[in-house]
Formats: C-alpha cells, structure tokens, sequence
C-alpha cells in the first residue's frame, strides 16, 4: 500500500468522530483538529464552524483563542514548520566515519520529511499557498532556511574535523533537500511512493553523497 493510502486512510479514521473537547481546550489540541481539517477540505473550504464543532467548541470559543481563520492557520503553519530537524550535536557525537554521518543525515531527514504531517503542510503549500502568500511565502521560507542552515553547521563542522572536503556541496545543502523534496511530491500524485521506493532512493543518496562529499572513500 502507498505511502499516500495510508495517510489517507488515517485522515478518514481520524475523521469519523468528532472530538469532544472542553471550552478550555488548550490551543495546541485545536490546531491538530485544524490541521485535519485543513487537509480533508483544504484552507478555503474549511469554515471556522467546522473546526469549533470538531474541536467541541462554539464558535465564541474559537475566537477566544484565535481572532480568524487565518490567523490559525499561520500559528499552525508556524507550529508544523519551525522544529528543528536535526540534533547536529547528537549526528557528531563520537563519530569518525563520514559515512555514519551521512547515514543519520539521510535516515533523519528521511523520516521527518516524509511523515504524514509533513506530507499534509506540503499539500497546503502547494494547494493553498497562492492564497495566502504574506502567511505562506515566510513559513515556507523561515523553514527551509532553517533547515538549511543545520545542514549547513553539520557539513562545515565535517569539513573542519577532516571528515569530508569542502565544495560546492557545502555551499549548496538545497541539493541534500532536493530528492525529498521530490518524494514529498510524489506522495501527493494518486498512487504515492511506495515505501520500498523511498528506501531505495534513501540508499543511493547515502552513497552519491559519500562520492561527492569524500570521492577518495
């Protein structure tokens, strides 16, 4: 089964019953109804009456806690793209071995990028972002230069250990990005990736990274 039908059959699960939340609900646990919401009916289909009623609250209550639509959307968008991927610190630990720490790099990024979530925020940036381009445009780009930059610390402390060479690389992580980007992609064409596909690619990035980054290996 695709990556895609299964995400797709978590929605649906997750879907059948509304969640009953108390007029406090804290706000992290209306922004994950959100973000469900958001991803069965997209942002411009969705009403604030939905998410209240799903989440167990009137449409007072909302409000109480957000002041519109889209102000909960930007708060969640900042909340699902601002974590940081990687623990450069734990990726280095102790490690010799250029190709362990391009293992971890991949299997990290791998995983993170790829999960159900990740596959969602991507649905709405792409379905959703010319809608909202002040809220989207500088999540996304807070994001990836985010992203980036840890990338970035990790290869230049690679370089300074002896680990790898410098080059063009390690100027340009985008291209470390650029097949899970692709992947991300991927997921949302009818069919998906199948898993086996992304271990697969995730492989064959462990070692062209290795041949770029230490050609002499």
């Amino acid at each position: 089964m695709s990556r895609q039908a299964v995400n797709n059959q978590s929605l649906r699960r997750a879907s059948r019953a509304p969640v009953r939340l108390m007029p406090e609900t804290p706000a992290p646990l209306i922004l994950d109804v959100a973000l469900e919401e958001f991803a069965r009916n997209g942002f411009n289909a969705t009403r604030i009456d939905d998410i209240a009623n799903r989440a167990g609250l009137s449409k007072g209550g909302f409000y109480a806690h957000f002041a519109s639509k889209e102000v909960l959307f930007d708060i969640l968008l900042r909340r699902e793209l601002s974590a940081p991927l990687l623990d450069v610190g734990r990726i280095l630990d102790g490690t010799q071995d250029i190709r362990q720490v391009i293992k971890q790099l991949v299997e990290v990024l791998g995983t993170k990028l790829l999960e159900p979530k990740a596959s969602i925020v991507m649905r709405l940036l792409l379905s959703d972002g010319w809608r909202l381009p002040g809220v989207m445009q500088p999540r996304y780009q807070q994001a990836m230069s985010s992203v980036l930059s840890e990338i970035e610390s990790l290869l230049q402390q690679c370089v300074e250990g002896g680990l790898c060479k410098d080059g063009g690389l390690c100027r340009q992580p985008r291209f470390i990005l650029s097949p899970f980007i692709h992947a991300m992609v991927q997921q949302l064409v009818p069919g998906g990736v199948e898993t086996l596909v992304v271990d697969q690619m995730k492989q064959d990035l462990v070692e062209i990274l290795e041949e770029v980054l230490y050609p002499d290996f």
